[in-house]
């Protein structure tokens, strides 16, 4: 298991320039990358962002790219027409005007785009891919030991949600009876003077007995944690998966607390549900 949120730096170690890579993500409903880097490594941005989708598939990611090394190789270029083009228009000014003075190298060089400073090196995929490979394999790592931790208190909450779904199953097979005997009693004091067919009124209180059983909705509850173990073990992406499980365990656990009167299980159901919020806030984190 992974989670979405992590960091990795990584450099090459051979090569003319050196690169500094930095990767790190937060969580989002799909894959995204965003860069910074310098202009001429915009030209690797598909390639970089296909080396980062063989490891993660969802996420906001944050590529960040520095050189270390291989600024010594930097030059200037003279823009000698433009120079020749400036000297060549102030003499002609200084003539149309008759003023008096001469051009100096440094009046020349106050110009402006007169020089122009570049870097003489060649920008080559392959250093900059040991970087990428390096930072990622960092951030990776990271990613699964929060994934572990999240893992760990994954098993805890769906535990005390078993304990729970325990707890009601319990206390609905102790009720059951009582349950029957109520509206039965019920039925009695409020028509007693009404002359009644008792096997209709057996069948009405069986009906509102049936319209209170909850077996279903904790076979499903059941079903839903077993699944849920199975999919935290299971390899590949888990996120999406456990959410819509997550929403399941919320449907069932609501159709439980509206059918019981009883006022133990009321109480079991609201911690269910923050335990399974706690859940919820936690699948949001997983890869």
């Amino acid at each position: 298991m992974r989670s979405m949120t992590g960091f990795g730096r990584g450099t090459n170690d051979k090569g003319g320039i050196k690169y500094a890579v930095e990767i790190s993500s937060v969580n989002h409903k799909y894959f995204d990358v965003n860069y910074r880097m310098a202009s001429q490594l915009i030209q690797f941005q598909e390639r970089i962002k296909e080396t980062l989708k063989d490891e993660i598939d969802r996420g906001r990611v944050d590529v960040a790219i520095f050189v270390l090394e291989g600024y010594k190789n930097q030059k200037v270029a003279i823009n000698y027409h433009l120079a020749k083009e400036y000297v060549r228009s102030v003499a002609g000014l200084k003539k149309t005007l008759n003023l008096k003075g001469d051009i100096t190298i440094a009046d020349v060089i106050r110009l402006p785009e007169i020089f122009r400073v570049y870097e003489d090196r060649q920008v080559g995929w392959e250093q900059l891919k040991e970087a990428v490979l390096s930072a990622l394999a960092v951030f990776v790592r990271s990613r699964e030991r929060e994934g572990a931790r999240i893992r760990k208190d994954f098993v805890q909450r769906i535990n005390c949600l078993k304990k729970l779904l325990d707890g009601i199953i319990k206390t609905t097979n102790r009720s059951k009876g009582d349950n029957k005997k109520r509206i039965e009693e019920k039925v009695k004091n409020n028509y007693k003077d009404v002359k009644m067919d008792q096997t209709r009124v057996f069948t009405e209180v069986s009906l509102m007995v049936e319209k209170s059983d909850i077996s279903e909705e904790i076979t499903r509850l059941r079903s839903h944690i077993n699944e849920f173990f199975h999919i935290i073990d299971a390899a590949g992406t888990k996120g999406r998966k456990l959410d819509f499980l997550v929403q399941e365990f919320l449907r069932e656990i609501n159709t439980i607390g509206s059918k019981c009167n009883n006022t133990e299980i009321s109480h079991m159901v609201v911690r269910f549900k923050e335990e399974l919020e706690k859940i919820r806030e936690q699948v949001q984190n997983v890869e």
